[in-house]
């Protein structure tokens, strides 16, 4: 699909690819919903050691894994969109 000028809102874009894995780096926040109606929020400072692994593994990990009954992982578009920006400005330097 071609990106045309007028088409170039970030959000939009994103919005319609298929993400089969989001890098630990991009998430924002998971809302952890557990089995006895609490919630637990992790930020990016819970698994800022974890940057290199994956979150399957970093939820596998949590202490309250057996209680988890559902997660919200917030991802930070924001970053999303500057660091695709910068490894675009990276290629097209290279050209």
């Amino acid at each position: 699909m071609a990106i045309y000028e007028r088409d170039r809102d970030f959000q939009k874009i994103f919005s319609q690819i298929n993400v089969d894995v989001v890098p630990v780096k991009f998430i924002q926040d998971i809302t952890c919903y557990l089995s006895d109606g609490s919630k637990i929020v992790l930020d990016q400072t819970d698994f800022r050691d974890d940057q290199d692994s994956d979150l399957e593994k970093i939820i596998r990990d949590l202490e309250f894994y057996e209680m988890l009954t559902d997660l919200k992982i917030r991802i930070d578009y924001e970053k999303v969109e500057q660091d695709v920006g910068n490894e675009v400005a990276k290629i097209l330097k290279d050209q």
